[in-house]
């Protein structure tokens, strides 16, 4: 009986502590949660990731990017006719974290209104452009890609990689900035072929990409020379291109560009006259201008060079040919970084009499031995040094040193 008695007391007790300790825990989450504001307000605790906007001129932008060594990224628009989807939409991608923290550790980014004073200074940076469109831009003004805010919606891991696509082009662009041949970055195409033929000069098409280490070297200590950008400035029509991006990418397929830099030589119908690969020294690029520019005024004993079957044409159908026409295969085996392997190609190649008896008495090919099918060619024959010159129906070894 003892025990029933003390039941009430027993449960009021229980009922007592509930409530005290929901009290404090209330009080306790309270307290919380004003000390996390208070926490955020002071930069304690990060707030929702947003890319940092900066209202300025775009000409403090371009000082500031230079400081930081940064890129600028151009978001453009008219403020009194951004509705809420168009809003919706900005929400979506610039408060995406990782692309916060891409933006604003890359880019000074700027919200341009096109409406006010800044937005019509700014204008002519557009090129045409409509807007509202968003627009990355590099070293000198350069732009390098634009993009609607709905197609950034519809894909941001799409619009977070072509930014970082943007921040290697534009750093390959600074790297390359102080060359003295002017090379005309991806132009139009058929423009250049119209400006070939107006001006009566070949064409150069320079095929890079941005993690191409020889590519940034020949634009730092080649093409900054003198001897080198005064004949090429004077006697072509220049042009450089992405091999991996937009025209460029499209150019480099149909040329059949397989390693880089690649430099092609075009009359103006666009046919090729001449090429030169990989890093090559002032006098090499020297002769090779000179070869082009006698090819594309027609002197054929200048521009004499023994006819090769192409790479992509593959070795059994040029072993077919060879069988069909009677004749004996002359493959030479190169690499695009051999010095005199671009001795050979730049000499003996174009002597008359060499051109005239390969020609006359072989199927010529010439195979990148560290390319394609080239690199089964190479451990068939056992090559071993460059240049390797083989002849077959029973290949026959002649290693020519220089």
């Amino acid at each position: 009986m003892g025990l029933f008695n003390k039941i009430p007391a027993i449960k009021f007790s229980i009922l007592n502590y509930h409530s005290k300790m929901k009290y404090f825990l209330n009080h306790l989450y309270s307290k919380i949660s004003v000390l996390a504001l208070l926490l955020c307000l002071i930069g304690l605790i990060p707030a929702q990731a947003q890319v940092d906007f900066k209202k300025i001129t775009y000409e403090q932008a371009e000082k500031t990017a230079k400081e930081q060594n940064k890129f600028i990224f151009v978001d453009v628009v008219r403020a009194n006719a951004t509705n809420d989807k168009i809003q919706e939409m900005k929400t979506k991608v610039f408060s995406n974290p990782d692309i916060a923290a891409f933006f604003n550790e890359h880019f000074i980014n700027v919200r341009m209104d096109m409406g006010s004073e800044r937005g019509k200074a700014f204008a002519p940076k557009l090129q045409m452009l409509m807007y509202p469109t968003m627009v990355f831009f590099g070293y000198g003004e350069a732009q390098l890609g634009s993009i609607r805010i709905q197609q950034a919606a519809d894909n941001t891991e799409e619009f977070l990689e072509m930014a970082k696509e943007v921040v290697k082009e534009g750093k390959y662009l600074a790297a390359t900035a102080n060359s003295k041949t002017d090379f005309e970055r991806n132009p139009l195409f058929n423009q250049l072929l119209a400006k070939s033929k107006e001006e009566n000069k070949p064409i150069v098409l320079d095929f890079y990409t941005t993690w191409c280490r020889p590519c940034i070297q020949m634009d730092r200590k080649i093409f900054t020379q003198d001897k080198v950008a005064s004949l090429y400035n004077e006697n072509f029509i220049l042009a450089k291109y992405n091999a991996e991006k937009g025209e460029g990418e499209d150019l480099a397929k149909k040329y059949e560009v397989e390693a880089y830099p690649d430099y092609v030589f075009l009359n103006a119908e666009g046919k090729q006259i001449h090429r030169v690969g990989g890093f090559t020294e002032a006098d090499d690029m020297i002769a090779a201008a000179k070869e082009a520019i006698a090819s594309f005024q027609g002197n054929e004993e200048e521009s004499a060079y023994i006819n090769f079957e192409k790479q992509s044409d593959g070795w059994e159908k040029i072993k077919q040919k060879a069988i069909k026409e009677g004749k004996l295969v002359f493959l030479d085996c190169y690499a695009v970084w051999c010095g005199p392997c671009k001795k050979m190609d730049r000499t003996v190649f174009h002597e008359p009499g060499v051109v005239d008896f390969f020609d006359t008495h072989f199927i010529n090919t010439k195979f990148d031995m560290e390319k394609g099918e080239g690199v089964d060619l190479k451990n068939k024959f056992n090559v071993q040094a460059y240049p390797t010159y083989l002849s077959t129906r029973k290949p026959k070894r002649l290693y020519i040193v220089l």
